[in-house]
C-alpha cells in the first residue's frame, strides 16, 4: 500500500541483498505489490522481519528493495535522497547482521555451553553460559564471516542515522542507540563508538565538523559496494545531515570550508588497489578510488592537525580560486559527472625512481626545492602514498614530469612536515593536472616560507606561484 502523507510508527530493515534470490519491486511488479505480496514468496530475512514487527505490534516495515522501484532511475534518485530521513524516523532498524543474503534470515541458534550436575544433597542442577565475544579483535575479513552486514557500504549510513538498531548476529543479539551499545554476552569490547546525534554535537563544537566528517570517511571507505557508482550516494544522507553545520558547498565528498585539509587524504601502502575502470569522481576526491583511506594530517605516524592549524591560514601553502562539481540527477550530494579545482600554489618538480625489489622502500622521490634537487628518503616520516597502482597504462616512468603541490606546512620544531598532493599533467598547455598520490616529508635544512628564517636566495623561488586546474 502507499502511505503518502500518513504518519505512523514503522521499522526499517538493514540487510545484505546478496547474489542469490533478490525479491524487488520493479515497474512490472509495482501494481501487484500495491495490492498484496504473498508472505511465502518473500525471502527468509523479510519474513523474519515481518514476524518480529508483529510481535512488537509495529504496523509498517520499510524495506529498500520493496519500497524503491529498482528499475526506475527517477524513483531511485528521489528515494535515495530521502534515505537519511527514512532511517532517522524509523522507530527501530532491524539489522540482519549475520545474513550474507536475503535468504539468511534474522534468527540464529545461539551457541551455548550447557552444564549438568548433582548437588551434595542429591538435587540435579542445570546451567547455561555464553562465550564472551571478542568484538574488538575482528578484522574486516573476519567481520565478513561473522557479520557480513558490517562490511557493506550502504549500511554504514543506515547505522549512523538510525535512532535505535537491533543487530541480529550469528552468535548473539546486539543493541545500539545514541547512548549505549549492549549485547547478550555483556562484553564491553566493541571496536566502534556509539554515534551521537550529529546535530547537537556539532552545535556544541562547530570545529568538530571537520574531524567528524574525516572520521566518517575513514570508517566508510573500506566498505564494499555492489555498484561502483554508489560511492557518493551511499554516504549522501550523512552529508545532507551535516550540510547545515558547514559554511561551504559539498564537493564530491569534500567540503569547501575545509577543502585544503580534506585534500590530504591518502591510501595506506598495503591497501593500494587498481584504478577503477569507470570514472565516478574527480581525481582529487577519495571517491575516485576503491581503497580505504586515512588523512595524512591525522595519521598515527604524523602530528595531528589541530584547530590552531586550521585557523592559522599562513600555514597553508596554496589558495583555492574556485571549485565546481556537477551533480547527476536529483541528489545534490550523490553522483557527479565532473569536478574541477582551480588552485594557486607552488608546484614542485618530482623525480620518480623505482628502487630494486630488495630495497627498503619501493619508490624514491627527489624534491626540487629552491632551484636545486633535494633527495627525500622514504621512511616512517617521509611517506609517498599512491592513490592506485601505478603500473600498466598508469605507470609513471622515470623521465615523466610529475609534481607535488604543497598544501600545508607544519613549522613547529622538531617536526616541520610538509603535506602535499602529487600531480601528473593532463594538459600542460592548459595547466591541467590529475592527482596520483599524497606526499608527506620533513624539511629541516631549509626552513621554508617563513620570512626571516632563510636567506634571500630561497625566497624568490619559494614565492613563485602558478594557477592550475585539478580534474
Amino acid at each position: 500500500m502507499e502511505t503518502v502523507n500518513k504518519e505512523a510508527t514503522y521499522a526499517a530493515l538493514s540487510h545484505c541483498w546478496g547474489k542469490s534470490r533478490q525479491f524487488t519491486t520493479t515497474t512490472a511488479t509495482i501494481e501487484q505489490h500495491k495490492l498484496n505480496i504473498e508472505l511465502s514468496l518473500l525471502p527468509k530475512t523479510f519474513q523474519d522481519a515481518i514476524v518480529f514487527c508483529q510481535k512488537l505490534r509495529i504496523e509498517y516495515l520499510w524495506i529498500d528493495s520493496l519500497c524503491i522501484v529498482q528499475d526506475d532511475r527517477a524513483d531511485w534518485e528521489l528515494e535515495a535522497a530521502k534515505m537519511g530521513s527514512i532511517y532517522e524516523n524509523a522507530f527501530i532498524t532491524l539489522a540482519a547482521a549475520g545474513a550474507a543474503d536475503d535468504d539468511g534470515g534474522l534468527f540464529f541458534e545461539t551457541p551455548k555451553l550447557r552444564f549438568n550436575g548433582i548437588t551434595p544433597s542429591g538435587e540435579i542442577w542445570h546451567a547455561e553460559a555464553f562465550h564472551v565475544i571478542e568484538h574488538n579483535k575482528w578484522t574486516l575479513a573476519e567481520a565478513s564471516q561473522m557479520c557480513p552486514l558490517a562490511t557493506r557500504g550502504w549500511v554504514f549510513q543506515e547505522r549512523i542515522l538510525s535512532r535505535r538498531m537491533l543487530h541480529f548476529g550469528r552468535q548473539e543479539l546486539s543493541w545500539e542507540c545514541k547512548e549505549e551499545i549492549a549485547c547478550e554476552c555483556q562484553a564491553n569490547n566493541f571496536n566502534f563508538d556509539t554515534v551521537p546525534d550529529l546535530g547537537p554535537a556539532l552545535e556544541r563544537a562547530p570545529f568538530d565538523a571537520v574531524a567528524l566528517w574525516q572520521k566518517i570517511i575513514v570508517g566508510y571507505t573500506p566498505l564494499k559496494l555492489s555498484v561502483s557508482s554508489d560511492k557518493l550516494p551511499a554516504i549522501s544522507a550523512i552529508a545532507r545531515k551535516l550540510a547545515p553545520y558547514r559554511s561551504g558547498q559539498y564537493l564530491a565528498g569534500l567540503w569547501e570550508d575545509s577543502l585544503l585539509l580534506d585534500l590530504l587524504w591518502q591510501v595506506e601502502e598495503g591497501d593500494v588497489l587498481a584504478k577503477p575502470d569507470e570514472w565516478r569522481a574527480p581525481s582529487w576526491s577519495w571517491a575516485s578510488v576503491d581503497s580505504g583511506i586515512t588523512y595524512a594530517s591525522r595519521s598515527d605516524s604524523t602530528p595531528h592537525i589541530t584547530q590552531h592549524h586550521v585557523q592559522s591560514e599562513h600555514l597553508f601553502r596554496c589558495r583555492v580560486l574556485g571549485a565546481l562539481r556537477k551533480p547527476v540527477g536529483l541528489n545534490d550530494f550523490g553522483e557527479v559527472s565532473n569536478g574541477q579545482l582551480r588552485i594557486e600554489g607552488h608546484l614542485v618538480k618530482l623525480k620518480f625512481e623505482q628502487l630494486p625489489n630488495d630495497a627498503d622502500n619501493n619508490e624514491s622521490q627527489e624534491i626540487d626545492e629552491s632551484q636545486g634537487w633535494t633527495q627525500v628518503e622514504l621512511n616512517v616520516e617521509n611517506r609517498f602514498r599512491r592513490d592506485y597502482e601505478l603500473k600498466g597504462k598508469w605507470n609513471v616512468s622515470p623521465d615523466e614530469a610529475i609534481f607535488c603541490l604543497r598544501i600545508l606546512m607544519d613549522p613547529m620544531p622538531p617536526r616541520r612536515f610538509c603535506y602535499s598532493i602529487v600531480l601528473r599533467p593532463v594538459d600542460v598547455r592548459l595547466q591541467t593536472f590529475e592527482r596520483i598520490g599524497c606526499l608527506v616529508y620533513r624539511y629541516s635544512s631549509i626552513p621554508l616560507e617563513f620570512p626571516g628564517w632563510w636567506g634571500d636566495e630561497y625566497r624568490d623561488a619559494a614565492l613563485e606561484t602558478t594557477e592550475i586546474t585539478i580534474v
